[in-house]
């Protein structure tokens, strides 16, 4: 998945596109309890070993 992640997030970079900001865990909570029942995958990933030139300081 991280590998994956990479990738995509890699390929917005070379686009010369926004990095989609960092959310965190009340993303998750929200997610969850405006999923209707929904089964969701969700998943965490250390944003600076994914992307560490694209680390917000």
């Amino acid at each position: 998945m991280q590998s994956a992640l990479s990738f995509h997030l890699q390929a917005i970079a070379n686009d010369n596109e926004p990095i989609p900001q960092p959310r965190g865990i009340e993303s998750y909570v929200d997610a969850l309890e405006n999923s209707e029942g929904e089964e969701l995958f969700l998943t965490y990933i250390n944003f600076q070993s994914v992307l560490p030139e694209f680390v917000i300081a």
